[in-house]
């Protein structure tokens, strides 16, 4: 146990009730090789009864009874650096360099995000809250950490709430994806949240008869096992039944059933699925970008395993283009400019790649602070780069990397999920926590801000129609003007809205998701409840504070003719028509989607959490 900032509450002195209900606030003990240290907050909602004085005396005490070189490891509610320099002390005469410890990690949870990283020769971890979604949209996850005998760590996210799912993700509406040579892919999402997947199979049965016994799957991530079926000529035509297993390291297993009629030729109701490829790492709020022919994803890295990269993919095939490896989590958007990809990740990198050939161009480190993480999205258009945060935020030549401007008038704050919008010669931007606001487009200058009402803490990225901004944030619907940041309507909403979803801007509806209630549309003159379509209730949560049962949609609706394309928390891909609400079409993928839909015209693209692209063919 290991106090916190809001740990220290009313009472003698701040840390009393914690040491009434679970102990001292500051101790070690030896666990195998290993000398675990735990040190307190420094300060937080009330004074405690120590001082950074007693705390350094007495780590001085302790580090003077540790054998020299025995490995070391620090956990503290917050972080103590951002740099390389692990030194604790009370003045320039007294202090510790853990580093000559041998300090091996640092544990701790302050910042609300999943973030790993080396400093130096210092592993350090920052976890979230395990219970519910983090304040920036952090999943609800726990972490496991491994330990060996030299004090070296490994560690692993666990998501919370998930018992035993299983869902074969490449089948859905009687069909199945198909290769030129009439091989199946088979996808199967499965996660339990007590016990890791160790070996998942499948087998197809036609006629009461097996024609593909177990067979099985190689493991891409932490949700997704995949494999190639060939199926006998024979079975032309016919419905197949195909079984997935999935084995726990428990020892419990999770069964999925299902079926579709084997079509070598493409017939069927659309959107069909066309491909799906596992780029293996885990996919976030980057929603795939589609240009020149293929479709570029960005993945997460939060136990920091090299999973972190940027993916160029064959649009008609899903073939793997390129692969180009950054330094930390890609957690938001993308953008295509001129031929070149960029992207930022959690460490403030900003990286400019070769669309064709995944090569890089030029990457630099922006000037944003060590924590919070960045978890923003970028924009690029006509050659020029809106990334970064705080004082960080600029306009970035695409060509060079060097900044046009650099933000004056706003401080960098709590991680946002939100991707800066380009309306009007405006750039509209946030920081969580902090407000929301217009940068000049060309100058930088700050044009105005909302720092209250209710829109402090939003995470979304606003729509622009003709002058007009619609912003959702914590329970309203914002109407902002582009040019002045005036509110021109603040409508109160019955539920909550914290969540990164654009809203969609018809003739005569306002639609977006919630954090509780799917999709939800508003008459656009009335600004009424029209119609909702509800989803289920979330396989991992991340909207800021939110628990089962909340039915969650982080992503942004997409309409294609008469039909609202979105995917959902609950791990399904809907289809809903505009005027009514009504599911028309959906597709099972068994892990949560939080990014936005695309389209090139004739494909629909999307991405899950366990790594899968897929490409849905349209209507003709």
């Amino acid at each position: 146990y290991c106090i916190g900032n809001h740990d220290l509450v009313k009472g003698k002195y701040g840390e009393e009730v914690f040491e009434n209900v679970y102990g001292p606030v500051y101790y070690s003990f030896d666990f195998g090789n290993v000398h675990y240290i735990v040190t307190p907050m420094a300060g937080g909602d009330h004074q405690p009864g120590y001082t950074k004085e007693d705390v350094y005396r007495w780590l001085k005490n302790d580090l003077a009874q540790v054998p020299t070189g025995k490995p070391v490891i620090v956990f503290n509610h917050d972080l103590l650096t951002s740099g390389n320099e692990f030194v604790f002390g009370i003045d320039d005469n007294e202090k510790i360099n853990l580093n000559e410890h041998n300090l091996k990690a640092w544990l701790y949870g302050h910042w609300h995000n999943h973030f790993v990283r080396k400093q130096g020769d210092v592993l350090t971890i920052s976890t979230a809250t395990l219970d519910k979604g983090g304040i920036d949209h952090s999943t609800s996850a726990f972490r496991v950490v491994d330990v060996d005998r030299k004090g070296d760590v490994q560690t692993m996210l666990r998501y919370t709430y998930i018992n035993k799912s299983i869902e074969t993700a490449s089948i859905a509406n009687d069909a199945c994806a198909m290769t030129s040579d009439g091989k199946i892919p088979v996808s199967v999402n499965t996660y339990n949240a007590v016990a890791p997947a160790i070996r998942v199979t499948y087998s197809c049965v036609v006629d009461g008869n097996t024609v593909l016994p177990e067979t099985q799957l190689t493991q891409n991530t932490d949700w997704n096992w995949s494999g190639m079926a060939k199926l006998p000529a024979d079975c032309k035509g016919k419905r197949i039944f195909i079984t997935a297993k999935a084995l726990f390291n428990n020892g419990e297993t999770a069964i999925s059933r299902s079926s579709f009629v084997y079509q070598p030729e493409e017939i069927g109701k659309t959107p069909r699925l066309a491909w799906t490829r596992n780029v293996n790492a885990n996919l976030y709020f980057s929603s795939p970008v589609v240009a020149g022919g293929k479709v570029y994803v960005a993945s997460l890295d939060e136990d920091l395993k090299g999973e972190g990269a940027i993916f160029a993919l064959d649009a008609k095939t899903g073939e793997l283009q390129w692969r180009y490896p950054v330094r930390n989590s890609i957690k938001n958007t993308i953008a295509v400019d001129e031929g070149t990809v960029f992207a930022q990740d959690a460490e403030g990198y900003l990286y400019a790649i070769d669309s064709q050939t995944g090569r890089l161009k030029w990457d630099k480190k922006m000037d944003v602070a060590g924590l919070p993480v960045l978890v923003d999205g970028l924009t690029a258009a006509n050659g020029i780069v809106y990334a970064g945060s705080g004082k960080a935020f600029g306009a970035y030549n695409g060509k060079t990397g060097d900044a046009v401007w650099l933000n004056k008038g706003w401080p960098q704050g709590e991680a946002t999920t939100s991707t800066p919008l380009l309306a009007n010669g405006v750039v509209i931007s946030g920081a969580n926590w902090r407000g929301f606001y217009g940068n000049d487009a060309q100058t930088g200058e700050l044009l105005w801000k909302l720092d209250k009402d209710g829109i402090t803490d939003r995470g979304a990225t606003p729509a622009c129609d003709g002058n007009l901004l619609y912003v959702t944030s914590r329970q309203s619907l914002f109407i902002i003007d582009c040019h002045s940041g005036e509110v021109i309507v603040r409508k109160e909403l019955p539920f909550n809205v914290q969540v990164n979803s654009t809203p969609l801007v018809t003739d005569k509806l306002i639609v977006f998701g919630t954090q509780t209630d799917g999709l939800v549309a508003l008459d656009r003159e009335t600004f009424e409840v029209r119609w909702k379509a509800q989803t289920s209730p979330a396989l991992v949560y991340t909207a800021p504070y939110s628990r089962h049962p909340a039915a969650t949609v982080e992503t942004s609706p997409l309409l294609i003719g008469d039909t609202i394309y979105f995917g959902a928390s609950d791990g399904i891909i809907y289809g809903i028509d505009k005027e009514s609400g009504q599911t028309t079409w959906k597709h099972k993928t068994g892990t949560p989607l939080f990014s936005t839909l695309s389209t090139n015209g004739s494909m629909i693209f999307a991405t899950d959490f366990g790594g899968n692209v897929y490409a849905f063919k349209c209507n003709e």
